[in-house]
């Protein structure tokens, strides 16, 4: 017997978690319509933080549904994971197990195993290949794999969910990882003197995180190693307002030190740029 007929259709599933949250189903958009309850989309996103981090219903109603009381609670998860399962499996019949949505005694999480494609998963895989790359001193290849990172950082994680307490530390989390990657991406393109690019990269960093010293300090460099002292200067002169105004502090000692060596002429070299600029 030929069992692909009586077999289960298995979806691909794609997430978009980096800016605004959106799910396709086999590369087609799944329509705001589709979600009957914002608590089903809430849901779904906890799980997939962390795939295959298992969830008590503790847990879930803590974070999602602490206005209720245990039972109702306990009763609106439920509904909810149910919805969940049929807006990511339509055909799906009542009793099924989920492709995606699993569960056990302890709870519910989202399968390793799923066919899915989660975008915070393939921008941490693109950083790792491309620091991997850039360690071996295969710079363009580095910036390929950087600049794949940075197109799907579509925006801070959930951006839609700027107030919900179970989002913040995750978000906090992947611009942290954004910022690094880059830095690195500047880094890179200031070892092929692509000193233009390290600059925009460094200028983009700086727009998500105006008081990051390190970057400065990138900028101060840079400008230096393509003779513009004025850049340079002006870039220290940024940071140290930028600082005074909002942090009522001073530039670091590592950044002071930088300054007086661009006053003094002193070389700046790209090697120098490696050591020093995460410091």
């Amino acid at each position: 017997m030929d069992t692909r007929s009586t077999s289960r259709h298995r979806h691909t599933l794609r997430f978009q978690l980096l800016g605004h949250f959106q799910v396709w189903r086999d590369e087609i958009p799944i329509s705001p319509q589709s979600w009957h309850a914002d608590k089903s989309k809430a849901i779904l996103k906890v799980l997939l933080m962390e795939r295959g981090q298992i969830y008590s219903p503790d847990q879930l109603i803590e974070l999602l549904f602490s206005n209720l009381d245990r039972d109702k609670a306990a009763v609106n998860l439920r509904v909810r994971i149910s919805e969940l399962r049929r807006v990511l499996e339509p055909e799906l019949k009542k009793g099924a197990h989920s492709q995606f949505i699993l569960t056990t005694h302890q709870g519910y999480y989202f399968g390793n195993e799923a066919h899915c494609i989660v975008d915070v998963e393939e921008f941490a895989r693109s950083c790792e290949k491309a620091l991997y790359l850039e360690q071996h001193g295969r710079y363009p290849q580095a910036i390929h794999n950087y600049q794949a990172a940075m197109q799907l950082y579509q925006g801070d994680f959930l951006s839609e969910d700027q107030y919900e307490d179970w989002a913040i530390l995750e978000r906090e989390r992947w611009r942290e990882e954004f910022l690094i990657a880059l830095s690195h991406l500047a880094e890179c393109h200031a070892c092929l003197e692509h000193y233009d690019q390290a600059i925009a990269s460094c200028r983009q960093a700086l727009c998500k995180d105006a008081y990051r010293e390190a970057i400065y300090r990138q900028l101060m460099r840079y400008y230096s190693l393509t003779d513009n002292l004025n850049g340079a200067l002006r870039a220290y002169e940024d940071c140290r307002e930028r600082l005074a105004k909002s942090l009522a502090r001073e530039p670091a000692a590592a950044t002071q030190t930088l300054y007086k060596q661009i006053q003094n002429g002193e070389n700046l070299n790209v090697a120098l740029v490696l050591h020093s600029v995460l410091g």
